[in-house]
């Protein structure tokens, strides 16, 4: 249990002194019995939460789930509380105030990439800029990509980093099973960390959907050597990106045309299939935010 609060802690960028200051000052893990009733119904509602995570990651993982301690880290940045007009509040966020008061010390404190995400799409570019951790996973990194992108992670992906100067690739690390990998020419991306690459090499590419090939140019424009927010942090967005399985360039090209008009005798077919898909970025998709 210890292990996995230090992990989840960490997991969340906190400032690695104010980790080893708050499991020296807990001590061991005690247990005592509960007599709120209201912190009894917070702790239900969060392992309903944990539950319906768990069983969303067994689905998107073919029934395989790799065993994982940090599952705390998106549970505790649901609302808990809500009462009437009360507007509740996120577990982690207050937790985190509590660290920083109970230590003194700045809760983040870590080195940081700025990426520019660049997906062209002919007629114009979906453009996201990011600044994310420098020890952040490149599995890590798909994750932050289909959430600022909008994807539904339904597909294979791979990254490709490349030598700027040769323009020749340095290494191409994919997801799937080994069969599925030629390790003469691919490395499996579990594990890995953008450290390993960056800065030392500022270019690389995610494709993700091996189908319509979305080729997403990512470029390392500023290391951060003392960040002390948090952080994987959406700093600037533009340009919508398309719906899954649209068709590649060509077909989200044909797909647009006819969303741009009402008219069109394929549009009533063509946005209900498009569901709730929008030309342009909502407000929240916009907006600088922190990507969970």
């Amino acid at each position: 249990m210890v292990s996995a609060i230090r992990d989840t802690l960490l997991a969340m960028n906190i400032n690695s002194e104010i980790v080893d200051l708050y499991i020296k000052r807990a001590g061991k893990v005690t247990f005592s019995a509960n007599r709120s009733r209201k912190f009894t119904a917070w702790v239900n509602n969060q392992g309903m939460d944990a539950a319906f995570v768990v069983g969303r990651t067994v689905n998107e993982s073919e029934g395989k789930l790799k065993f994982d301690d940090t599952l705390g880290y998106c549970i505790s940045r649901r609302p808990v509380g809500y009462s009437g007009s009360n507007d509740g509040f996120i577990p982690a966020e207050e937790f985190i105030k509590a660290l920083t008061a109970l230590t003194g010390l700045p809760a983040y404190k870590y080195r940081a990439f700025e990426l520019l995400v660049t997906l062209d799409l002919d007629i114009y570019k979906a453009v996201r800029r990011l600044i994310v951790p420098a020890d952040l996973e490149f599995s890590k990194l798909h994750s932050v990509l289909q959430s600022v992108y909008s994807w539904k992670n339904c597909h294979l992906y791979d990254f490709t980093v490349f030598d700027e100067k040769t323009g020749q690739s340095v290494v191409s690390l994919a997801e799937g099973e080994d069969v599925f990998l030629n390790e003469d020419e691919t490395t499996p991306v579990a594990g890995h960390k953008l450290s390993e690459y960056l800065p030392a090499y500022k270019r690389m590419l995610y494709t993700y959907d091996f189908g319509d090939g979305w080729e997403h140019e990512i470029e390392c424009v500023h290391v951060i050597e003392n960040y002390d927010k948090e952080s994987p942090y959406l700093v600037e967005a533009s340009g919508q990106a398309p719906p899954e399985d649209v068709g590649g360039v060509s077909g989200f090209l044909d797909f647009r045309k006819i969303m741009l008009d009402p008219r069109h005798p394929e549009y009533a077919e063509t946005k209900e299939w498009a569901g709730y898909w929008q030309p342009e970025l909502s407000n929240w998709e916009s907006r600088p935010h922190v990507v969970h």
